[in-house]
């Protein structure tokens, strides 16, 4: 009798059921594939496909998924690697009104061709966010993430990291958007590590289609990071080559957003960010440290303009073009004039 009641409930819930299929691909070219002063120009080109079951019902939608993508590097064509995540995600309705609760939890992993597997590992990921509107013009957002991941080939760079943030959203008649939010996060790995990030927002509707904003936002270590792994490689792995733990600063962002026709967008936006690495000393050209022992500082400044083209019902061209400066007082860290320009599609069927 069991058998068959649960049964009939899996049925059930299938027969709400949507399969969800999705793949993109992202051609990027750039000058400086690493963000270094001797970097060299690349083609990088990243293919991604997602499949999820999504299962909806009164109030709540449920998704298991899988996400697979391979980066491909056109000349180094060796440090190509790919990156496979399943998992399942769920919202759920609150009441009658606008409140909502986020929670999901996947696996990942990533595999590099051998001369670079210091890179392989195995992690997962878990959040728990709600939405919350304490009036209809004030929403309120909290959650908490967890992270890990294990790098077989690299025992000291495994770690967790948790995340918690606060934001609170003012929506004004003016068709201003008041935004302020706080985050904390802790990593704990050979040395642990602590930071928090403060932020301030305001956005403006300029006339209908077109909107502003600007952003400022603190970066501020509680716990300073102690004898890091450098490691060289892309930045699409942030938590060995640029852990955002190694420096604190501040970071000014303005973007315009315009809709055009046809249901395109177009974004605009620049920034200057400071970042200082507490516990690194500036080298010079020879790898030698800087004669006043200064610490590392890099002032970063960049612009980007970003299209988003919808070409038919399921299919969606982006352009992206971004230009950045870094001026550091380590040799290694600055450039000028490091241009990309992305082209992607993304299909659903």
């Amino acid at each position: 009798m069991t058998t068959i009641l649960l049964t009939v409930l899996f049925a059930s819930a299938f027969t709400h059921a949507e399969l969800i299929r999705e793949v993109s691909v992202n051609s990027t070219a750039d000058n400086n594939i690493y963000g270094t002063a001797d970097a060299p120009s690349d083609y990088l080109t990243e293919i991604s496909t997602y499949v999820a079951q999504a299962i909806g019902g009164e109030g709540y939608d449920t998704r298991l998924f899988y996400q697979g993508a391979g980066y491909l590097f056109a000349s180094a064509g060796d440090r190509s690697f790919t990156t496979q995540e399943v998992g399942v995600a769920h919202v759920r309705k609150l009441g009658e009104g606008r409140n909502s609760l986020y929670a999901g939890a996947s696996f990942l992993t990533r595999i590099d061709h051998a001369d670079y597997n210091v890179y392989d590992y195995a992690g997962m990921r878990a959040f728990l966010n709600g939405k919350f509107y304490a009036t209809p013009q004030t929403m309120v957002r909290f959650g908490y993430h967890l992270a890990t991941r294990n790098y077989w080939n690299l025992d000291t760079a495994s770690y967790a990291d948790h995340y918690l943030f606060g934001q609170v959203t003012q929506f004004l008649p003016t068709k201003t958007t008041l935004r302020g939010d706080v985050s904390y996060s802790y990593k704990t790995h050979f040395s642990d590590e602590g930071q928090v990030v403060l932020g301030a927002q305001i956005a403006q509707a300029v006339r209908p289609g077109t909107g502003i904003s600007i952003r400022y936002q603190r970066r501020v270590n509680t716990i300073a990071p102690s004898g890091d792994i450098a490691v060289e490689g892309f930045s699409l792995d942030e938590d060995i080559l640029v852990d955002r733990y190694d420096y604190s600063g501040h970071q000014f962002t303005g973007r315009l957003t315009q809709q055009l026709p046809y249901r395109s967008t177009l974004v605009a936006s620049t920034g200057y960010e400071t970042q200082t690495f507490d516990d690194q000393v500036a080298l010079d050209a020879d790898e030698i440290p800087v004669s006043d022992l200064a610490i590392r500082l890099d002032k970063i400044a960049f612009g980007q303009v970003s299209l988003d083209v919808p070409l038919w019902d399921r299919l969606d061209l982006g352009v992206d073009y971004r230009i950045e400066r870094s001026l550091s007082n380590d040799a290694f860290y600055d450039y000028d004039g490091r241009r990309s320009l992305s082209v992607s599609f993304d299909l659903a069927f």
